[in-house]
């Protein structure tokens, strides 16, 4: 039609075409094209650089328009560009991996260990890893979880150990077959 709208035939019912379009729009990697293939495709060796800059820039890349079950890679070098800094951008890394670890809960689920808290993390690194801990984890890695949050509480940060609570009671919110056993 003119007006920019979609064509129908004489009875008022969408061309066969449009039906077509809307069952590929199941699979958004059917429809990315050749291009954005080859973007993707060669991105994927800039993850295992030492700038952690562009380690992250890879990553958005690839978690906005990459398949999800090649998100895991992302994950992976992030996981080890947070571990490898130790500096004012330590705080930043995580920061972003945070806001994909929102978005993407399963992909980090399995490097929940790396959101550990340190005794020297400051005071709001310590909090996001909190945050990020209790978003990721797996009901299986539960006991691990409580282990960790059980020896936060004896932290000497007052603010922590509220957080540490806080988290405690996120985790029940979450599953709550482990209210029984917090409470305890």
């Amino acid at each position: 039609t003119r007006g920019g709208g979609i064509a129908t035939t004489p009875g008022g019912a969408a061309p066969a075409a449009t039906a077509e379009v809307s069952s590929r729009r199941a699979h958004p990697e059917d429809l990315m094209t050749e291009d954005h293939r080859l973007l993707l495709r060669c991105t994927w060796p800039l993850l295992q650089s030492r700038n952690s800059a562009g380690v992250m820039a890879v990553a958005a890349l690839q978690f906005d328009f990459a398949p999800a079950y090649e998100h895991h890679r992302c994950a992976k070098a992030l996981m080890f560009c947070m571990r490898s800094t130790r500096s004012a951008s330590e705080y930043v890394i995580l920061h972003s991996v945070a806001s994909f670890a929102y978005r993407f809960p399963s992909v980090f689920a399995p490097y929940y260990a790396g959101f550990f808290v340190r005794a020297s993390d400051p005071l709001h690194v310590k909090c996001l890893k909190l945050n990020v801990l209790t978003e990721i984890i797996a009901e299986d890695h539960i006991p691990e979880l409580l282990k960790e949050l059980q020896a936060y509480l004896r932290d000497n940060e007052m603010s922590f150990v509220s957080n540490a609570i806080f988290a405690l009671g996120r985790c029940v919110q979450k599953y709550p077959k482990i209210q029984e056993r917090i409470l305890r």
